[in-house]
């Protein structure tokens, strides 16, 4: 079997939607694999300097005998393997799961194709992160805030932070993905898509709102 062309597999990136309806070859996942992994690395590398001026983590490094490169060393490989874990063993199980929503409402679909679909979004929610980490590198001190939305306006860990964080532009560009993924690869009628994506973006705010309680 021949194997896909970089410039087949950056295609998939640029305009996942009409790729996936449109060529019948399993799409790139392990690429796509590559990329999430490749921004968890600069992600975890980036908020890893938010937490070493963390107060707690400086009244740590001067009760117990470790370097605060060690301890950097340590803080990063915790964020990467957290970060890891949403961004693919996460969206794999969001995958399964409506891999089996698809044939309980008899729909054919590759899983190859939904797994691409819930890695993509879960590339772009990566995406917004790198982006505010970034901003927040040069513009508040490496101290993150969110800057994509307008949640760092409000009062944080409020109802009022969690709310404006899915105005967000990437969150909404993530429901816009899946509603078109359902409509046009899947082929589910458009009340079908838009009762779908609805009651994904019911579960992701009430996580969103608990997260809030939560914490």
């Amino acid at each position: 079997m021949q194997k896909m062309k970089m410039h087949t597999k950056v295609a998939y990136i640029k305009a996942p939607i009409y790729n996936l309806e449109n060529i019948k070859r399993n799409p790139p996942v392990f690429f796509l694999i590559i990329c999430i992994t490749i921004l968890c690395v600069f992600n975890s590398l980036l908020t890893t300097n938010d937490s070493m001026s963390n107060s707690e983590i400086l009244d740590l490094l001067s009760k117990i005998n470790i370097s605060s490169i060690r301890l950097q060393i340590v803080l990063t490989a915790i964020a990467l393997i957290t970060l890891i874990t949403n961004s693919l063993i996460g969206y794999l199980v969001l995958a399964c799961i409506f891999k089996i929503i698809f044939i309980l409402m008899r729909y054919e679909v590759k899983f190859s194709k939904v797994i691409f679909s819930t890695y993509y979004m879960s590339l772009i929610g990566l995406m917004m992160m790198f982006l505010n980490v970034l901003i927040s590198y040069f513009v508040n001190n490496g101290k993150i805030q969110l800057y994509t939305n307008l949640s760092f306006l409000a009062s944080e860990n409020s109802f009022s932070a969690a709310l404006l964080q899915l105005l967000d532009p990437f969150i909404l560009f993530q429901f816009v993905i899946l509603y078109l993924f359902v409509k046009k690869v899947v082929k589910l009628k458009k009340w079908q898509a838009q009762l779908f994506t609805s009651g994904y973006i019911i579960i992701f705010i009430t996580v969103q709102l608990l997260s809030v309680v939560i914490s």
